[in-house]
């Protein structure tokens, strides 16, 4: 079986528009810099300006960049691997922990709305993949990806597993990902009659 990736919501087919705008960007402000250093424009009140607004813009559209192409669901051929990572505010959280759970070992697949964190500020949509191995949790947290694509990750990860012998019963895709809405829905209703 490929590898396979799968981006935030917006990030697969602009994945490569975003890198050559992005290295469009940053070459630019290199160039103010540089530009700046070799005494073209150090004079005026708009090269200062220009200089500061690169050395400021540079580090942030790199690190947004790479962040967003760093939170992805990477589908090996005999594992799911997810980068961990911080979501930013007061006090930091994890909005994801690193995930790393071979096919042969899930038991059931199925969707919650939870904090990943309990130091999180909001619940977010997980996708919970319950283990064989004393029945651990490992979850993954969809928030910035769309429907269809939970769906069709849902789909493509219990097609691998049962490949890889696991022999497991899976729901598709489109039936967890309805449960999740079912559930969520309900507990709205219970949370407003409090």
């Amino acid at each position: 079986m490929e590898k396979k990736v799968y981006y935030q919501n917006g990030l697969r087919g602009l994945r490569y528009l975003g890198y050559a705008l992005c290295l469009a960007i940053i070459g630019g402000f290199v160039f103010a810099v540089v530009w700046f250093f070799v005494g073209k424009m150090y004079a005026s009140g708009q090269g200062w300006a220009l200089f500061v607004g690169s050395l400021i813009t540079i580090p942030i559209i790199s690190f947004v960049f790479v962040r967003a192409m760093t939170l992805s669901i990477v589908l090996d051929a005999d594992k799911i691997y997810v980068r961990g990572w911080l979501s930013g505010g007061r006090g930091r959280h994890y909005g994801q922990y690193d995930v790393r759970i071979p096919y042969t070992d899930i038991k059931k697949i199925f969707m919650v709305s939870s904090k990943v964190d309990e130091n999180a500020y909001y619940e977010s949509p997980l996708i919970v993949f319950e283990r064989h191995s004393g029945g651990h949790q490992a979850k993954v947290n969809v928030q910035f990806y769309a429907k269809k694509r939970v769906i069709e990750i849902i789909d493509e990860v219990a097609k691998r597993a049962w490949k890889s012998q696991n022999e497991a019963e899976f729901k598709s895709g489109a039936e967890i990902f309805e449960n999740y809405l079912y559930q969520k829905k309900n507990k709205k209703k219970k949370d407003k009659r409090k």
